[in-house]
């Protein structure tokens, strides 16, 4: 049963009543039973919306309670901290790829970018060239620092034409209590130059590498200069290369983190969300967040936006700008989309059994429905165009435009034998509409399609029935969806062609050795979240999670708080017993928020195979061991000193590592000799030996891990007996107790010398003494 209500307008231009002539009863007995079938239909329809609203419903109330978890996997990346991974280039476009962007000033002579040397060739060069004025100078816009801070500005610097003269200024650097202060001296609460004096041996033609360190006032901002200081019209500088850093350690050159693009990942263990975010300079932002539940993915730019939302039984999409927004529901038992402006909204939902389409304007209805009952088309106007027939239908109030049938009976119209060019009726009943690519069933509410594309007007959405591939784009590309995988492309292919593919979103088996859900770049790959940030140079907070990586093979990890990696078995540590996976914090650990603290029960560095260095623990106690260091030999003296807080250095005697030097007169060097040579076993390799002995049935006494050294007698001072010879300053000791006093450890031994070589001294003028009374 078909029905449609509303009207058509037809020209009427012949008909001839006679053939088709009806009584008044049979008139009046038809429209009875086309309003009682209207009303059915009405009651059909409101029905049908109830059960539409109940299964929308449902699908909300689950994405609802499933954006919750994606919120929280985006709370969690809006509070993460700031994270320094290792040293990092606080200026932006060092390697000036960019021209003169981020620098200030003329970007005319007598400043050039000149070309990469081979040695560098990432890193192009500024020429400051010949001019009698000796104020040319090349700032950088003003960078973000810490006050009371050390930095250290690093460049490399040619001169060519002539020997500068004497101590001119060739680079300067200026605090700055305000990034909006212009570059002068007067404006600068800080003004420091460096000079010619600094490079060893200047020759013309030559590169040096020039580094300097830079305590910060309590400013906020800083400015680098290269600086001509030359005033002779004869000397170019060049410069190349330029660093500013946190920190008194001069690093190799990198570029700053501001020139890289921007994109976060995080992994939320408590939380259980995988959340990222993707962002650039133009405004547009991708994000993806992950949880148990289901999976988002959202894309926007300044003027569009698309969020696509999965669930275990729901996925909806959406897509939206000033004008207009599209929506998609898909559950186990309803599929609906609609489309709205600010005035208009269509809407196309499909039930088992049901299928409606209706276009609402300012509460003006029209709408198609078809179910396993019949057909309703309503609305404040119809028209059908094309070939129609119609079964055992009944017309109402119609006006037919040129009629030609081969037979016209009372009561009964054979559509078989007429073609109708326009049709007013108040109703049209039949079983089933067919046709060469569809039909539409609707007694079991089934449409089937053979072929065919369903698309807009300007193919930028499209459905291809024939190749079951689904399409969707915009202006700045968009996503096909063909076996089993998303395809995110610049344009259409099936419909536009010349498509430029970005990436794909599909189930893969072991890529990587990893099976499961895959995202593949064509030529890399970006997730982060919606407020990642990683933006030093630029004074800018960092915030956020991102992952990245391309094809070259170079992958970027950021974390504004914490990266962790960790595997393996758990292992104990610790006095309590605590149980732990092996495991790599970057960031926010629990004792810095700049630190990189690796945790594992063996660490192990190694070079190549078999030399390694290793932190370990065995029977005694925790260890640090290297073949390494053992392997490698000197001739020299040892000049190594541990600490009572166990830090490694150097131990130096040159006068430039001293102060207030002065000779030594007091005259207990003699106590020395009061001093017993005695012998001793060494305690804790003597308990090891007795472990081993106790066990030796079952002990590996091959193992390294328990390295059992022979027990033998040593020979040599006890350092509290050179305590109480009074030459304490031979003896080195432990951290201070909490009472003030520190407990003896050792004896310094190689520098016992030195009341020998006094006593050597006295024994030599006693020689002399007694060589002039022989005489």
């Amino acid at each position: 049963m078909a029905i449609i209500k509303g009207s058509v307008e037809i020209t009427k231009k012949a008909y001839d009543t006679s053939v088709a002539q009806q009584t008044a009863d049979d008139a009046k007995q038809e429209t009875i039973e086309i309003n009682k079938t209207l009303t059915e239909v009405d009651k059909t329809l409101t029905e049908v919306d109830k059960r539409v609203s109940e299964a929308q419903s449902k699908a909300d109330e689950s994405l609802e309670k499933a954006q919750e978890g994606f919120d929280k996997g985006q709370s969690a990346i809006d509070d993460l901290a700031n994270l320094k991974i290792g040293s990092n280039n606080l200026l932006p476009n060092s390697s000036y790829k960019y021209g003169f962007d981020n620098w200030e000033g003329s970007t005319t002579s007598p400043y050039f970018i000149r070309g990469a040397e081979s040695d560098y060739p990432s890193a192009s060069i500024l020429e400051i060239a010949k001019t009698t004025s000796t104020t040319q100078q090349k700032a950088s816009v003003p960078i973000k620092i810490k006050a009371d801070t050390t930095y250290t500005i690093s460049f490399d610097i040619k001169l060519t034409g002539a020997i500068p003269q004497e101590n001119i200024a060739i680079f300067g650097v200026r605090s700055f209590d305000s990034a909006d202060k212009t570059n002068s001296g007067a404006n600068a609460t800080k003004n420091v130059y460096v000079r010619t004096n600094v490079i060893p041996a200047i020759k013309t033609g030559v590169w040096f590498r020039v580094s300097a360190q830079y305590l910060t006032d309590s400013s906020e901002f800083l400015r680098v200069i290269p600086y001509n200081g030359d005033g002779t019209s004869v000397l170019n500088v060049q410069y190349r290369r330029i660093q500013v850093e946190e920190g008194n350690i001069s690093t190799d050159w990198t570029e700053s983190s501001s020139d890289v693009d921007k994109a976060v990942l995080l992994v939320d263990n408590k939380m259980g969300a995988i959340a990222g975010r993707v962002t650039d300079a133009e405004g547009n932002i991708t994000t993806l967040t992950a949880t148990a539940e289901g999976l988002q993915t959202s894309v926007k730019d300044k003027a569009d936006s698309s969020t696509v939302t999965q669930l275990a039984d729901v996925v909806a999409s959406k897509v939206s700008n000033t004008d207009f927004e599209s929506n998609k529901t898909q559950t186990a038992e309803l599929i609906s989309a609609s489309v709205k402006d600010k005035a208009d909204s269509s809407t196309v939902t499909q039930l088992a059994d049901n299928i409606n389409l209706k276009v609402d304007k300012n509460g003006i209805i029209n709408q198609i429905n078809v179910s396993s009952e019949g057909i309703l088309i309503a609305g404040e106007n119809v028209w059908i165009s094309g070939k129609t027939k119609i079964d055992n239908a009944v017309i109402k109030n119609a006006m037919i435009d040129s009629i030609s049938a081969n037979k016209l009976t009372a009561g009964t119209i054979d559509a078989g034998k007429i073609n109708v060019i326009n049709l007013n009726a108040s109703n049209i009943s039949a079983g089933i509409i067919t046709g060469a690519n569809l039909a539409i069933n609707l007694n079991s509410g089934e449409v089937t399609f053979q072929k065919g594309i369903i698309q807009r007007a300007d193919k930028l959405f499209s459905i291809d029935v024939t190749e079951g591939v689904i399409e969707s784009y915009d202006s700045d590309g968009g996503f096909t969806i063909s076996k089993g995988e998303i395809t995110l492309n610049s344009s259409p292919g099936l419909t536009i062609g010349n498509s430029k593919k970005y990436g794909t979103i599909t189930y893969k088996w072991k890529l990587l050795d990893a099976s499961g859900l895959a995202l593949i770049g064509e030529e890399g790959f970006s997730l982060g979240t919606s407020n990642a940030v990683k933006n030093i140079a630029n004074s800018t907070v960092n915030q956020g999670s991102s992952i990245s990586g391309n094809k070259e093979g170079y992958l970027n990890v950021f974390s504004r708080q914490v990266i962790n990696l960790s595997s393996g078995d758990l292992y104990s540590y610790g006095s309590l017993n605590y149980k732990s996976l092996a495991s790599i914090e970057i960031g926010n650990t629990s004792r810095n928020k700049s630190e990189v603290a690796i945790s594992a029960n063996i660490i192990r560095l190694s070079a190549k195979s078999g030399d390694h260095f290793e932190l370990i623990e065995d029977s005694t106690s925790a260890l640090v061991r290297s073949t390494v260091i053992y392997s490698r030999t000197y001739a020299s003296a040892a000049n190594m000193h541990i600490t009572g807080s166990g830090t490694i250095g150097r131990s130096t005697s040159a006068s430039k590592y001293k102060l207030a030097i002065e000779e030594d007169k007091t005259d207990n060097y003699k106590n020395i000799l009061k001093l017993k040579h005695k012998t001793w076993y060494d305690k804790a390799n003597t308990e090891v030996y007795a472990r081993a002995l106790d066990d030796k049935d079952t002990f590996d006494w091959d193992n390294p891990a328990d390295e059992v050294l022979p027990v033998e007698r040593i020979h040599g001072l006890i350092a509290e007996d050179l305590v109480e010879a009074g030459l304490t300053e031979f003896v080195s000791y432990g951290e201070l107790n909490d009472d003030g006093t520190k407990e003896v450890e050792g004896i310094q031994y190689d520098r016992l010398v030195v009341p020998l070589l006094q006593i050597v001294k006295d024994h030599q003028i006693e020689i002399e003494k007694l060589k002039e009374r022989i005489k």
